[in-house]
This record gives structure tokens, sequence and C-alpha cells, in this order.
């Protein structure tokens, strides 16, 4: 497992016993923001689902990280391998850090760790979908070598109107 220590925070590989709090944070993460779609989900639900994605992280097909701040988690990322032979050189992404925590680094020592895992298990393509409207993490990814592949015209759908979303990846 690694940590790293950035500033008071602690990114860390999750554990089981984190199921509940990561829970709780992908709740508060979208109340917070209109580009995480978890609020309308049963806490009891995302649990349950929650703890299903953690007992699939003994493979080298997923891995998540989380941010804790003073034994709060703040952020996480989940990077998600596709199983069948063909595509299994690709994973999804998915990250979010509350608001609170935005702009320190956070998200770049995530994606960049991530990275890092994908390349040691043979990972060759990170792709993600990014809401439109989100310009402060579609700078992120630019930033860090992700580029536009396409558009999900109105692919997400928040306070009674369609969004387009950007589908983005790297080649690592």
């Amino acid at each position: 497992m690694i940590d790293i220590k950035n500033q008071q925070h602690l990114i860390r590989r999750v554990e089981f016993k984190d199921a509940e709090a990561l829970a709780d944070l992908k709740i508060r993460l979208s109340q917070e923001t209109d580009f995480i779609p978890f609020l309308d989900i049963e806490r009891d639900t995302l649990i349950s689902h929650t703890k299903d994605e953690l007992s699939q992280l003994l493979s080298n097909n997923r891995a998540i990280w989380v941010i804790e701040d003073t034994g709060s988690l703040v952020g996480y990322l989940d990077i998600d391998r596709y199983l069948m032979p063909k595509v299994n050189h690709a994973a999804f992404l998915e990250i979010g850090i509350r608001e609170s925590h935005r702009g320190l680094g956070l998200g770049t020592n995530l994606i960049l760790e991530s990275e890092l895992w994908a390349k040691s298990v043979g990972i060759k393509r990170i792709w993600f979908y990014v809401v439109a409207d989100n310009l402060g993490a579609i700078i992120l990814y630019l930033k860090l070598g992700y580029r536009f592949e396409g558009l999900r015209r109105n692919g997400y759908f928040v306070d009674g109107k369609f969004t387009d979303e950007y589908i983005m990846a790297k080649m690592i």
C-alpha cells in the first residue's frame, strides 16, 4: 500500500472498513456539485454497492484511493479495468474531491498514482466522462495529458435539463 502525504492530507488505498465512509463521501459530493450523480441513491443501497466494489480490490482489475483529512474522507479515485480480453487494456476512471479540498493538488496526486498502478498491471488506456460544464476538471485533465475523444450529447441530466459530457482518455 502506498501512502502519499500532501500537506495534512493522506492519500491511501481504500480498505474494506472504509465502505460506509466512502458511500457517505459520494453522497456529500453529489450534494455539493451537479457533476456527481449519487444523490438519488438510497444510502444503504450505496453502502452495499460500495462493499461489493471493495470486494473486487483483491485482483489487478480495480483500485480505489481515498484522501483523508483529520480522519474524514474528502476525496476518492476509482479505476476499474475492463474484464473482456479484447478491451482489458483499458480502464474507466471516476474521481471526486470535496469542494473545500479542490485546488490543492490532491486530484493531480490521485490521478498520477492511479496511472502508476495502471502501468504496473498492464493497463494502456484510461478513460472517463466529464460533464462539459466542469471546466476546473477539464483543465486538470488536459494538464495531465488527457485528450478529448468524443462527445455524448445530452449525456447528463441535472436540474431538469440535459447537458453534454466529453469522453476523455490518455494512453499510458
